[in-house]
């Protein structure tokens, strides 16, 4: 799977204009064909463990601070507001075209659709002649809305097997965990930043590999952390990443372990985001073998499927489901780049600019989903409380593969 990952990247130097992800996932999916026999299991918890932390924290290193601390307001306000506007307006238009669907099911959809992919955004936009600022924000957006979105799946599957859901607990669980989490990684990084001066870099001249490879491990220290205590692990590792590297750059030690820590996790970051894409391509040809229990679960959905023109109810529904993702998007952040417009003058700060359409346009195409949105769908609970199976749990997984293809399409 490395050497597929690192085929791709000298594959794209002669194709620019194809994102690296969308050529991992379709060299992914070649490897897995049934005449070849290269296939991966892929467990969620494995997934998300080994896999999510890395990235994440290599993200917050490399995370502009300067440029992220003057657009926090819009970053936030797409990390947490978009995230529940979407949870309930796609997830009632998911009912609508299956209204057979629990509508605690159709929200545990909308949630696990709902974040975007810091990891192929940033491969998307890092090839377009986008302005910054709007990068900044989709960047710094695709990296703090995971933790909303899987606390979101975390109310709507629970709701799913208990069928109670209370708003205001769950308003208040998501500052909990989100507040809990960027807490822990914070003092994490701290408390770690201080023992590294103190044992780590006991002597001028001291050999850089070994805390190289425990900032390696880092990442797993704040998630399993946070995670134990109920928090969010994933902000735990952005905001331990984002810190650690502050506090490295702020410390008065030659920076030359900076400099090669850098380099190291570009490479980490690289070799990550190219498995999580091969990953995802490798479960597409399984995914399209076996329609069957997809199929199943759209007509105990209600959806009208005809002997022999089975797949045509899918496609619809998953297009209808794509469609809405885009539309809640595009009119969110129109709403959201017209509302400095209408604030008094005393609370405005500066000149208020009208923002372009193409802009908001651009911005609604670049909400690509993916790993996260893979790991939270394969991760969904086999069985009720009482025994009886998830509802719908393969067409989930079928609607959520589909959709991660066609926002990496539709953004490239």
């Amino acid at each position: 799977l490395l050497l597929l990952v690192a085929c791709s990247g000298v594959m794209s130097r002669f194709w620019p204009r194809l994102p690296q992800p969308l050529l991992q996932l379709l060299m992914g999916a070649m490897a897995a064909w049934p005449a070849s026999g290269l296939r991966v299991e892929l467990d969620p918890a494995t997934f998300m463990l080994l896999l999510v932390p890395p990235m994440l924290f290599a993200d917050g290193w490399q995370m502009p601070k300067r440029e992220f601390g003057a657009n926090m307001w819009p970053i936030l306000l797409l990390a947490v507001g978009l995230v529940l506007v979407t949870v309930l307006g796609v997830g009632y238009v998911i009912h609508a075209l299956l209204p057979a669907m629990p509508l605690s099911v159709a929200f545990v959809l909308a949630a696990v659709l709902s974040p975007t992919d810091a990891l192929a955004v940033s491969a998307v936009a890092h090839r377009l002649p986008m302005p910054p600022r709007l990068q900044t924000i989709l960047e710094g957006e695709s990296l703090m809305n995971d933790a909303s979105a899987l606390v979101a799946v975390k109310f709507a599957v629970a709701a799913t097997l208990t069928q109670q859901f209370s708003l205001g607990r769950a308003l208040l669980d998501m500052v909990w965990m989100s507040g809990g989490g960027v807490l822990v990684g914070l003092v994490f990084a701290r408390v770690f930043a201080a023992l590294h001066d103190r044992f780590l870099f006991w002597r001028e001249g001291a050999e850089a590999a070994p805390p190289v490879l425990v900032i390696l491990l880092m990442p797993f220290g704040p998630y399993l952390l946070a995670e134990h205590f109920g928090l969010s692990g994933v902000l735990a590792a952005v905001a331990a990443g984002m810190a650690a590297s502050q506090f490295d750059v702020r410390s008065t030690r030659f920076n030359a372990f900076h400099v090669q820590a850098q380099g190291t996790w570009e490479v980490i970051r690289f070799a990550f985001t190219g498995l999580v894409f091969v990953l995802l391509g490798q479960q597409l040809p399984e995914l399209l073998q076996n329609l069957q229990e997809p199929l199943q679960d759209l007509k105990e959905a209600g959806a009208p499927v005809h002997h022999g023109h089975a797949l045509g109810p899918l496609l619809v529904s998953t297009a209808g489901i794509a469609l809405a993702l885009l539309a809640v998007r595009f009119v969110s952040l129109a709403v959201g780049a017209a509302l400095p417009a209408w604030l008094p003058r005393r609370w405005r700060r500066g000149t208020v600019r009208p923002v372009p359409l193409s802009w908001v346009g651009v911005a609604s195409l670049g909400g690509i989903r993916g790993g996260i949105t893979l790991a939270a769908v394969l991760g969904l609970p086999v069985l009720l409380n009482d025994g009886t199976p998830f509802p719908a749990r393969e067409l989930l997984i079928f609607q959520a593969t589909m959709i991660i293809v066609i926002s990496l399409l539709g953004g490239s």
